[in-house]
Formats: C-alpha cells, sequence, structure tokens
C-alpha cells in the first residue's frame, strides 16, 4: 500500500540499507587510515630488523649497499620511519643522480633532480641524464628542460662523473656556475652520448663550461670531434671514443698528450685521406690501444698505422668488423718496429690473417706474454701448423726462442696436426721454456672431410693429463675442434683440462 507523500515500505527499507552501508564504508576508511597511520608504523618500529639494534652508521653503511646495487633510495622511506630519517640524513646515498627525462611529466624530473642535490650535502655527485625518447621534429629545448639543466649547472662545482645522453640543442646548454667556485673543478669523467633527431643535426654535438675549463681523466663520447669538447684534456688518461673519423683520432693523441688507454672506433669519411694529409704521431704515454673498425676496410685507416709512434704500448686490440678485408700486416708491422715497445699482450678479432701475416707480426713482437687470435669468417683463419712448428723448436737458426715470454695463447686456426702443439706446451718443462700457463688451440675442420679432414695426432691426447704431470708442469690446456658448416658450427673438446704439479 501506498502512502499519499511517502515512501513505499520497500524504497524505504532500501534508503536504510544504503545508509547503513555508506556508515559501514566511512568506518571501514576510519580503520584503514588508522591501520595505515598508525598500526604498520608501530609494527615496522618493533619489527625492524637492525635499524634499532645496529648503530646508526652500521644501518646507513647497510642502505649504501642496496642504492649501490641501482636500488632507488627513495623506496627506504617507504617502509617506516625510522628508516626513512637515515636515509634523509645520510648524503652518501642521494650522490647517484639517474634520470631519464620524462616528457609527459617533466616536474617530476626536476622535483627527483633537485631532492638529491638537497639530501646529497656538499659531496661530490654522479649525474645521469638520458633523452632517449625525444622525437625528430620536437629538438628545440623546452622551458622545463632548461630548468632542468640549470638545476644541473647550479651544482657544477660538485660534479665527479656526468653522463650526457641528450639531444646536441640541450648539451649545448651546460655551463659551470658563474659564481664561486667556478666551472667543474670535481669532474673526474665525462660522457658524451649525443642524440641526433635529424639532418639538422650535421653539424654535430658540442660541449663546453666555460671559460675555466674542467680537467677529467676520464672522457667517452661519440659521434662528436674531439676539438668540440672544451675541457683540458692536459690530465685525460683514458678515453673511449667512437663514431669519429681517422684526422679527428689523430685530433685526440695531440689534444691529450698524457693519455694512457685509448679505445677507437674510426668511421668512414666521406672521402678518402692520404698519409700525407696526417701529421707523424708520437704518443709516449700510450700503454692499452683498443682499435675497432668502423668503416668498410682497413685501407682506409692505414695512415692510422703509418703515421703513429707508440713507444709504450704494452696491449693492443684490434677488432674488425663483419665485411673487413685483409688486415694491413705490414702496416702494422711497421708501427710495431718503428715504435720498438715492450708489447705484452695482443689481441686480433674478425681480422683476415694467413700464417705469413701471423708470423711477421709476431716476429715483430718478442716481448709477447699474451695472444689471442678470434674467429674470422672460415677462410680468414690461418693455418696454424707454421705458427706451431716455430713455437715446438727450442730454439730458431739464430740461436733464439720464438716469443720466449709467451704465457698464454688462445687462438684459432685450421690445424693438420696436434703435435707441434704438444711439444710446445711439453716445452715448459725444459731449461730456459716459456713460463706457459694457459694454451687454448681451436681447430676448424670442413664437414667435408676430403675438403679438410681434423687434425692427426701421434699420441693418445687423452694421456696429455698425466704426461703434463709426470714432468711437473702447471698448466691448463683446451684443444678443440670446431666443425664448420654453411648456416652452422659444432664443437667438440678433444682435451680440457687444468694441471697443478
Amino acid at each position: 500500500m501506498i502512502e499519499i507523500g511517502g515512501q513505499c515500505k520497500a524504497c524505504a527499507q532500501l534508503e536504510s540499507l544504503n545508509n547503513q552501508i555508506s556508515d559501514a564504508t566511512k568506518h571501514l576508511e576510519r580503520l584503514m587510515k588508522k591501520r595505515d597511520d598508525f598500526v604498520l608504523t608501530e609494527v615496522n618500529a618493533r619489527h625492524d630488523p637492525f635499524s634499532s639494534i645496529l648503530p646508526r652508521e652500521i644501518s646507513s653503511l647497510v642502505f649504501e649497499h642496496y642504492v649501490a646495487e641501482g636500488w632507488p633510495v627513495f623506496t627506504l622511506g617507504w617502509v617506516c620511519r625510522a628508516w626513512r630519517e637515515i636515509a634523509l640524513t645520510t648524503p652518501l646515498l642521494w650522490t647517484e643522480i639517474h634520470i631519464t627525462l620524462k616528457h609527459h611529466n617533466p616536474i617530476a624530473d626536476l622535483e627527483f633532480l633537485k631532492a638529491h642535490i638537497r639530501h646529497s650535502g656538499q659531496l661530490p655527485l654522479s649525474i645521469s641524464l638520458c633523452d632517449e625518447d625525444r622525437q625528430a621534429g620536437n629538438a628545440a629545448p623546452s622551458a622545463i628542460d632548461e630548468t632542468l639543466i640549470d638545476t644541473v649547472n647550479e651544482c657544477s662545482d660538485r660534479w665527479e662523473c656526468l653522463d650526457l645522453e641528450l639531444h646536441p640543442s640541450l648539451l649545448e646548454l651546460f655551463r659551470g656556475r658563474n659564481c664561486a667556485p667556478f666551472g667543474a673543478p670535481m669532474l673526474k669523467k665525462l660522457v658524451l652520448s649525443p642524440i641526433f633527431s635529424g639532418t639538422e643535426d650535421s653539424d654535430r654535438a658540442r660541449f663546453g663550461v666555460g671559460q675555466l675549463k674542467p680537467r677529467p681523466s676520464e672522457v667517452v663520447f661519440s659521434d662528436t670531434p674531439p676539438k668540440n669538447i672544451d675541457i683540458d684534456w692536459s690530465d685525460v688518461a683514458l678515453v673511449d671514443m667512437g663514431g669519429i673519423y681517422l684526422y679527428e683520432a689523430f685530433d685526440l693523441l695531440l689534444l691529450a698528450p698524457h693519455m694512457i688507454t685509448c679505445d677507437l672506433a674510426i668511421a668512414t669519411l666521406p672521402s678518402p685521406i692520404t698519409d700525407s694529409t696526417l701529421p707523424d704521431t708520437l704518443q709516449h704515454r700510450l700503454q692499452n690501444l683498443y682499435l675497432r673498425l668502423g668503416c668498410e676496410n682497413w685501407a682506409e685507416i692505414l695512415p692510422f698505422f703509418t703515421n703513429l709512434t707508440l713507444p709504450n704500448l704494452e696491449h693492443l686490440e684490434i677488432e674488425g668488423g663483419e665485411s673487413a678485408q685483409d688486415l694491413p700486416n705490414t702496416a702494422l708491422v711497421s708501427l710495431l718496429n718503428r715504435s720498438s715497445c715492450p708489447l705484452a699482450s695482443l689481441d686480433l678479432n674478425k681480422v683476415y690473417l694467413t700464417a705469413n701475416d701471423l708470423e711477421m707480426i709476431l716476429t715483430a713482437a718478442p716481448s709477447l706474454k699474451k695472444l689471442f687470435v678470434g674467429p674470422c669468417l672460415p677462410d680468414g683463419c690461418p693455418e696454424l701448423d707454421p705458427l706451431f712448428g716455430l713455437l715446438a723448436k727450442t730454439v730458431d737458426d739464430a740461436g733464439q726462442r720464438f716469443l720466449p715470454l709467451l704465457e698464454s695463447i688462445v687462438i684459432t686456426g685450421f690445424i693438420t696436426s696436434w703435435d707441434p702443439v704438444v711439444d710446445f706446451c711439453l716445452q715448459a718443462s725444459s731449461p730456459g721454456g716459456r713460463p706457459l700457463t694457459d694454451v687454448e688451440v681451436k681447430s676448424r675442420i670442413s664437414i667435408s672431410v676430403s675438403e679438410r679432414p681434423p687434425p692427426r695426432s701421434s699420441i693418445n691426447l687423452s694421456t696429455l693429463p698425466t704426461i703434463l704431470e709426470d714432468l711437473g708442469i702447471s698448466m691448463a690446456v683446451r684443444l678443440r675442434e670446431i666443425a664448420v658448416h654453411d648456416s652452422y658450427e659444432h664443437s667438440m673438446d678433444l682435451v680440457y683440462i687444468k694441471v697443478n704439479a
């Protein structure tokens, strides 16, 4: 029955139930808030595994290891009040700043940066900025970009490491402080990886912080001419650079006279350069050189070998590309002979070598202790019988031992017999023998036995460990056969031992 001007009985009951549900929901929300604000805090405080037991300094050290593993420092403050207080008052936790710019929320990046700068006190900073999502046609810096970089510039006196993966238009915004202390006096490592968004970037990137130039000891950069990096190069000891031209590599060698380690990837020039257009360069300090082929063939960088002298070179690593041509061994030998360097380690990978090439190069490096010759396309691997024939000799015709200081050899090539390799290993027990510790030889064979049969051996290779032990030779030996087909390779260890006599 419906009363005039009132609700029916069913509607009244429904309204009553809705009101009870609303009251219950509000009560549940109050209980949940009480739990979050009070109960969980008390539980964390009473069950904290270490901060309430260990001295504060030890807790801070634990947090430092946590952050060093790459975990964000902010997560520590989410656990409990005690952890948050320790995190906020431990400046070392805030010195690593890594930001991948978020164009959908740039304010968050700025606040993240400011929080780290604020809580890190006056400690040196390691700052990494990456803008990998910037699209072509949107290269112009925004107001928030400029504000963020201005914030970084304000603490330039605390830069210890600066790692910038940004568009050139953003790189140009970096400046040193405009008040004392000026510049970036603490900068030790500079990493520049410009991100290009189109043809408008053909002039390539530039970087500088003002008149007071920083003096880093390590510089890593790509696709940027060294002369466009306005720093004091006199203290630079380590350089890793890629995507530069041959003449720019020579610019670097002249700019950084105290460089000890250099990793180069040289790109193809629009027009060829002859050795007459490059200066003869003497680099006294360089000890470690890593050369990567970033161009179509070695002939394009031939002047690098013919115009350079490195009297203190100790480690040389050369890596070719998939389409690399023959290594210019004559020019490389001239570099080694001209330098008279104490080369102790040689690494040749993905380069075409013949047996004569290899012998010629190694003869020019008599002080060699470590040799690595990596795999190339099947036709580019050297015949190894002549090399191990030389190594197996006690002395040559001139009364000299070939590579007398050799300690380690890892090499891939073609072999017809394992006997010279075994003789080479056993020489370690003879008077004046080489101080060998590691021997790894990989013999490539053809699937078609008629084309290139597996290496033969006059001894049972499985008895080699016993022979080495009986002679008192401590050595790791690995002899492996690699069966090569057009589309796959299959390898098998014939000997894989480590003898501690």
